[in-house]
């Protein structure tokens, strides 16, 4: 008997659980996304207005390669790679978003 119980009251649980859920709201980005691509300085340098360097990251398909993230001021995110093997830069940085 307790058996019975038991069991109705997971279904029971089971029926309702799915009615007491609500889809969310999908949150719409406040910033306009590209992939633009700038051409470093010639001399291998970052330049100031990059901004603030905000993460490192690699990737365990170019294990040679570091990528590093930059946000400046007004909130515009830079991605530039650089190459562990060859200690040097990529010549170009890529603009992934803009505010």
């Amino acid at each position: 008997m307790m058996i019975r119980k038991e069991l109705l009251i997971i279904l029971l649980i089971m029926f309702f659980l799915p009615l007491s859920c609500t889809r969310l709201d999908q949150a719409t980005p406040t910033g306009t996304t590209s992939l633009a691509m700038e051409e470093l300085p010639a001399d291998g340098s970052i330049p100031a207005h990059y901004g603030d360097l905000v993460s490192v990251i690699s990737l365990d398909e170019y294990p040679n390669m570091a990528h590093l993230w930059f946000q400046d001021g007004e909130g515009t995110i830079r991605m530039v790679q650089y190459s562990l093997r060859f200690n040097h830069f990529n010549k170009f940085s890529y603009l992934v978003l803009r505010k």
